[in-house]
């Protein structure tokens, strides 16, 4: 048996035993892990590719992230080197995510939800909690955007008028 094939199976396994044996440990849980573990190996490869390229670049501990799984948000501990290079592949699908979220929340409000009604939307779907200040900022932002959109158009008008 190939080695790789002989580490899926343990990995298969210990997953199978945390769900089976463990109390309160979440499929959320474990994704978490996975979700570490390979940002982990990230960086410990990009740092590998940095020495042979001659750099003095180290591991300098974890920042936090939050990341939605099946069930709830959770937090990652995001990897990060003393230059301030690494960057992993991993956090950008969070960043989508989060990004989609917001996006989700713009939509709402320019169908006229409140920003209540829309932090209570956001909890019942993605159980994740947008503060009313975040809502509403987004809101102004929308707004500054319609402001600048109107104010280009009025300036294109003059300019084709002339």
């Amino acid at each position: 048996m190939s080695e790789i094939k002989l580490i899926n199976e343990r990995l298969s396994k210990s997953v199978y035993d945390s769900l089976v044996y463990s109390d309160g440990l979440s499929v959320d849980a474990i994704i978490s892990e996975m979700f570490n573990a390979i940002m982990k190996y990230e960086r410990d490869q990009f740092l590998e590719m940095s020495r042979n390229l001659g750099l003095d670049n180290k591991g300098n501990g974890y920042y936090e992230r939050f990341a939605r799984a099946v069930e709830k948000y959770f937090t990652l501990h995001v990897p990060r080197d003393r230059d301030g290079l690494f960057k992993p592949f991993m956090l950008e699908v969070v960043k989508k995510q989060d990004q989609q979220l917001l996006d989700l929340a713009s939509i709402l409000y320019r169908k006229g939800l409140t920003c209540h009604e829309i932090q209570e939307v956001l909890q019942d779907i993605f159980g994740k909690k947008l503060s009313e200040s975040r809502i509403s900022q987004l809101s102004t932002e929308l707004n500054d955007m319609r402001d600048m959109r109107g104010l280009i158009v009025n300036y294109l008008a003059t300019i084709t008028a002339s």
